[in-house]
């Protein structure tokens, strides 16, 4: 089956918005997150997806470096460790890369569907002409960002 799906964990208590954007650091290492009002019990996988998808979209959208599975695999241990997680380390890593697909092809979506309703994602009018180029922009780096995480290209081919 060509499905991709969330695994279901047990629910803890999760940030809900743990992109990059949200993450300060101190001497060039992320310590804490800010903008804590998607604060909830949910599935982990969320939280660890979603720092995943953004960071590989952070990278696509800056150009100033290149990203592989293989260095995002840090954030992912680091994850698994920091939550205390006991299950199945491996599983719980690959369930992580699921998720950031998971959730890149949702943001994808989003934007598409915001280039027709056009109420959703606020928009930098000094960088794109119009909501409908930005969201296209959206749609189709979520759709890089998906290809890097199924591991089909490293950011340094995008």
């Amino acid at each position: 089956s060509n499905e991709v799906t969330i695994v279901n964990r047990p629910e803890q208590l999760i940030h809900g918005d743990t992109r990059i954007g949200n993450t300060l650091f101190r001497q060039g290492k992320p310590f804490t997150f800010i903008d804590w009002d998607g604060l909830k019990r949910a599935n982990p996988l969320i939280d660890v997806g979603d720092m995943l998808q953004s960071t590989v979209g952070e990278v696509i959208t800056k150009g100033k470096k290149s990203c592989s599975l293989a260095q995002l695999y840090p954030i992912r241990e680091a994850y698994y460790r920091e939550a205390g997680l006991t299950s199945d380390k491996q599983a719980f890593i690959a369930e992580a890369l699921t998720a950031a697909q998971v959730i890149a092809l949702n943001l994808g979506i989003r934007h598409l569907i915001d280039s027709v309703e056009d109420c959703y994602f606020l928009w930098d009018t000094t960088l794109f002409e119009s909501r409908l180029a930005f969201n296209l922009f959206g749609a189709r780096r979520q759709r890089q960002v998906y290809d890097v995480l199924r591991g089909k290209q490293s950011t340094q081919n995008v």
